[in-house]
């Protein structure tokens, strides 16, 4: 009796449902950030995928195209090996071993999903090691090399990193999700340019800058789901974002007291004064507003009458509030 022949279709969504990926594929973000990333989580996928083709040759030839759909890094040390292998595979690499940085001009990685960034350079063992030297090596007058990821979605880069406009100049057109951290550059502000049409989720770091934020929304006019630190000290204010027809989740983390060395206090008022211009007439699918992870304890009856009368108004036109705690 002839097997059974199951779609590609089904076989993929088993191996992908087998070995869920700490870059979530296809579903909104936990509505707990900040989220915080295991090495651990991401190994345990990867001997699942290994696994999977040693099964039999239909599950190899099924399971090899998803094995580095998501690729983490989290040493230094990987750096250059992931270099050495996106450049001998690009179209017209004919030579092997190691690449000199300079003479990388075009990488390729066709069938990559998501990618994470989570190295940082403030390790000891990491500070003086070759492959940041050799990374280091690159002239900062050296135009960053031409990246084309077609199929990436989900590209994650939490880390405040200084070398960030390594990235800017990459290819990503099918960019759905996008997490970062740190001073957020006009050259960086070209990736979400370019991918505005496609851009789905957007995930700022503590230390964006705020006058980028509107900037953003005015450009992802497809924007449905959008994360950010606020603080006390910041200016941002949703007025001066005049409508968006697709926003539908909004996730506010407000961090006070000493938060990274910095103290930072935020009182009730200004809470409410930067979240009021949230309506339904200016965000019509707009449907849930989190605010968290520390809301301000002024235990004032002036402030939380205001807190209660702007969430009442939210409830009111179908905005639903909640408020998350660490």
């Amino acid at each position: 009796m002839a097997s059974i022949a199951f779609p590609y279709e089904l076989y993929s969504a088993i191996i992908h449902f087998a070995t869920y990926s700490p870059v979530c594929f296809n579903i909104s973000p936990p509505q707990s950030w900040p989220v915080s990333y295991y090495n651990g989580a991401y190994q345990a996928d990867y001997k699942t995928k290994k696994a999977l083709t040693l099964v039999s040759r239909q599950f190899r030839s099924l399971s090899l195209p998803v094995l580095y759909e998501a690729v983490e890094v989290h040493k230094v040390s990987s750096i250059q090996r992931l270099a050495d292998v996106l450049d001998t595979t690009s179209p017209g690499s004919t030579t092997r071993g190691p690449q000199n940085p300079r003479k990388i001009k075009h990488l390729c990685c066709r069938h990559l999903l998501g990618f994470g960034f989570y190295s940082t350079w403030l390790h000891y063992t990491d500070r003086y090691s070759k492959p940041r030297n050799w990374l280091m090596s690159i002239p900062k007058s050296l135009p960053p090399p031409c990246v084309s990821l077609p199929k990436l979605t989900h590209f994650s880069i939490p880390e405040d990193r200084e070398d960030r406009d390594v990235q800017c100049n990459w290819h990503m057109p099918s960019l759905t999700h996008l997490h970062v951290n740190g001073v957020l550059n006009d050259a960086f502000a070209g990736i979400i340019k370019r991918a505005r049409d496609s851009l789905r989720c957007l995930v700022l770091g503590y230390q964006s800058m705020s006058q980028l934020v509107p900037q953003v929304l005015n450009v992802a006019r497809n924007l449905e789901e959008f994360t950010y630190h606020f603080c006390g000290s910041m200016n941002l204010s949703w007025k001066t974002v005049e409508t968006h027809p697709s926003l539908q989740h909004i996730v506010v983390i407000i961090e006070v007291g000493w938060v990274r060395g910095k103290y930072s206090r935020l009182s009730t008022p200004t809470l409410c004064a930067h979240l009021q211009p949230l309506t339904k007439e200016k965000f019509p699918k707009l449907c849930i507003s989190n605010g968290g992870l520390d809301i301000p304890s002024d235990s004032n009856q002036k402030s939380d009458v205001l807190l209660d009368t702007t969430v009442d108004t939210w409830s009111t036109s179908g905005i639903e509030v909640r408020f998350l705690h660490s």
